[in-house]
This record gives structure tokens, sequence and C-alpha cells, in this order.
């Protein structure tokens, strides 16, 4: 309950005006100023900052990130169909966090309207959750020293400059509902009374990852532009008295005409998850540089989970298409570098002229248990079944066989449930067939 009312908290409080503030407008080209009650001049801090590493300057802990477009004409009918989702019952985010979201279509004017009271404005108000603690940030468009000045002659707060940050408590919560945050790239707004734990809780950046293991704050840049855009780390409570765990994530993206909402499990990667990068410097010249080169890929693979049936067939090959679509530079460098290898001599080179092929590597712990095979084909192949299922990825052999298709499909990547069989063909062309096998699971002449 302590965590759902410090979500409430920034839900059920509003902005207040501040005294004695007049805006003189930027006629000069330089920033704009307020004239304080006091007669001195106090920058603004409403320019577009020079630069924003959300994974540098936003709190890499952080439960909860999403990242709002002020500047979008649809944000108000995003934000009120994301608050109609919310409160369907139909999402899969956290219920203190649903009903959090479900507030932001009046809450979000009003906090924008306190930034902007404050001096502080921008193109993105991002909101996160750090150790239960609700707040909102911009990217700050003024220095450390400018942001100081700003809030020391802001009479509603006591302001402490700690040469790194500068933090400003409310005085009165009458005043003003929120405390103010000061640091990196980005000013902060909290429930009142909540900036030093805030704080505490902020822990240096770590390195991103897979949507389903990168902090919130990276993930949620990650996804396709939206007016509205979220993304929340799962957990999960093991045992009474353990500590949570991660358990995937739900990202979302909202606009006037729809909610797009995903969960993303450890094991089962998302449609939205961030494209994964291959070396494209890397020119293989044997087959181990190859595997290495392969990796990323392999990855996925096994991540996605064993095609058991039709329908995680279905799901394994969206996740492999998404992540590793064929017109991707990491796929294009791939298939360059097989092509390469194959004119070489060391990549299939055993077999027919129309059927050639080599062994990459036997299943094993290097390939996570799956074996890894090359062929070159055109025409028919030697039927066999997949007791365990199969993955392959279809390429071109040249740029003359963009045509050719792989069992009636065009390049790209064909996953056959396991208990499966086929006789492989390709006709139209020559293809590479580079394929994985669960466990190497195989049976040769039964199709």
């Amino acid at each position: 309950m302590r965590r759902v009312r410090a979500l409430l908290l920034c839900a059920v409080t509003t902005a207040c005006p501040a005294g004695g503030t007049t805006t003189t407008p930027d006629t000069t080209g330089d920033t704009a100023t307020d004239t304080r009650a006091d007669g001195l001049p106090t920058p603004r801090c409403d320019r577009p900052p020079v630069s924003f590493d959300p994974a540098a300057s936003l709190p890499h802990d952080a439960t909860m990130a999403a990242v709002l477009s002020l500047g979008d004409d649809a944000l108000p009918a995003a934000l009120d169909r994301l608050a109609t989702h919310a409160k369907g019952g139909s999402s899969r985010l956290p219920v203190a966090i649903a009903f959090a979201l479900a507030q932001w279509s009046w809450q979000v004017p009003l906090v924008r309207a306190h930034l902007e009271d404050l001096g502080f404005g921008g193109a993105e108000l991002h909101a996160f959750v750090l150790g239960g603690i609700p707040a909102w940030s911009l990217p700050r468009g003024c220095t450390l020293e400018e942001s100081l000045l700003r809030l020391q002659r802001d009479d509603r707060f006591t302001v402490k400059d700690t040469g790194g940050e500068v933090i400003a408590t409310a005085i009165d919560p009458a005043r003003s509902a929120y405390d103010v945050l000061a640091r990196g790239d980005v000013v902060v707004l909290c429930p009142h009374g909540k900036v030093r734990t805030l704080l505490a809780a902020w822990r240096p950046p770590a390195p991103g990852g897979a949507l389903e293991t990168a902090p919130p704050v990276v993930a949620v840049h990650a996804l396709a532009p939206a007016p509205v855009r979220v993304a929340v780390r799962m957990t999960a409570l093991l045992e009474p008295d353990a500590p949570e765990t991660h358990a995937g994530a739900v990202t979302l993206r909202a606009d006037a005409d729809a909610i797009d909402e995903r969960r993303h499990d450890d094991t089962t990667p998302s449609a939205t998850a961030p494209t994964p990068t291959l070396d494209h410097a890397m020119t293989p010249t044997n087959v181990p540089q190859l595997l290495e080169l392969f990796e990323p890929v392999l990855a996925s693979i096994v991540a996605a989970g064993e095609p058991v049936d039709e329908t995680a067939a279905a799901r394994v090959r969206a996740a492999l298409e998404h992540a590793w679509p064929l017109h991707a530079p990491s796929v294009q460098a791939l298939q360059a570098a097989l092509r390469e290898g194959i004119a070489a001599g060391w990549l299939c080179d055993r077999g027919d002229p129309d059927a050639r092929f080599c062994r990459l590597a036997k299943a094993g712990a290097p390939t996570h248990e799956h074996s890894l095979d090359l062929v070159c084909l055109r025409g028919a192949g030697m039927g066999h079944a997949h007791p365990r299922g199969e993955i392959t990825l279809a390429l071109p052999a040249t740029d003359t066989d963009d045509g050719a298709r792989f069992d009636g499909a065009p390049a790209g990547w064909i996953v056959s449930p396991a208990g499966s069989a086929h006789v492989p063909t390709v006709s139209g062309g020559q293809m590479i067939l580079l394929y994985a096998l669960p466990g190497g699971a195989v049976a040769w002449n039964v199709a």
C-alpha cells in the first residue's frame, strides 16, 4: 500500500502558481529571462538541450519509464485512450502502474504547467518510478548554475547546491506539491518530501541490452515513435522472504487511435525489441569466425524458444523477422559473408553443384544445444523430418536470385514445427539456407 500511495501522490496533487513572476520575451536571440519581485533577472531553462542521453541521465533502476511527446497534437487523445485502457482491466501492467497511468490525462497538463511556471520546458516529458517514487523529468535546457540561480529566487523552495545536484525542497506543499532536483542533463519533479529518498536510490547507469533486460529508461527509447511510450520492468516474488526478481517487461505505445501493449518475457523476445547488431567490420575467413558473427542471431533463436507446434513456430518466426529482417544491414552483412565463404570454397565444400553443404557446428554448449548447417541449394534436396523443429534463414545465393523461393516461401525466416517433414526445394533460382536444429534432432529420408 505504501508504494500505491506514493504513486498516487503525483496523481492527486496539482501545480500551484508562483508569485511575482513576469516573463521577458527573448528578442535578442539569447535566453529569455524572468523578472522576479526583487527586480533581478532569472534565466529561463526552456531552450532545447545541447545533448541528452537517457541512459546516462535517468535512473537505470527505475521500474517504469515513459516518454510523452509534448509537441504532438495527438497527445491529449492518446492520454485519454491510455486512461481508458488502464482502467479497463485488460492491461498486463502492475496494478499500481496502471492506476497511475489512468490519471495522466488530467495530470500531465498540470505537471507541464508547473514545470513551465518554474521556467523549464521542452519537447519531451519523461516519467519514471524509482524505489516506488513517481517522478517527472525534462531534458534541461540550461546549465546547472542557471538552474541553481532560478530555484534560489523562487520563494517556494529551500535550495541546496551539493556541487553535483541542485535540490529544491518545497517549503509548503500547499504552494508546491513537488520537490525539484536538477542533476546531469535533467530537471526532475517528485512528490513533496521525497527528493532525498529519490536521490539516494539513484544509482549510476548500467549498459542496455535486449528489451527484456534493458533498463526501462533505455528500452522505452527503442520503441517506435508515438505520443506516449511506456516501458515497465516486471518483477516476481519467488518465495515469501526472497527479494524480487526480474521477470521480463511490458511495453506500451499509445496514440489517438490505438493502444499497443506487449509483454516481453525473458524467454520470449518481443516484436518491438530493439534490433541487435552484428560486427559489420568482421569478414570471416573460417567457420569459427562465422559462428562468432552469427552468435547474436543464434541467441535470438534460442531466446525465442523451440517451435514445439504451429503456434510456437509462428511466434518464433515473427520474433526473428522483427529482430533480424532480411533488409537489415546486419543480415545483409551476414549474407555477404556467406556468399564470400561459399565463393572462396571454405563453406559448402561438399555435395553436388546444385546441392552443396557443410556442417558449421554440432549441437553443444557453444551453440546453445543447436546444430548449425549450411546448404547452397537449387532444386530439391534430401527429404527429412524435424523431431524438434527447424529454424531456417533463406537467402538468395546471388543478386540475380532475388526471386528464388524456398518451399514456396520468399527469402527470409522459415520455421518448421516439431514433428514436421519436407523435401527442401528451391525454385526460381539458388538459395543459401542456414538452418538450426534444436538438439541437432533430424531424421533423414523419411519425408
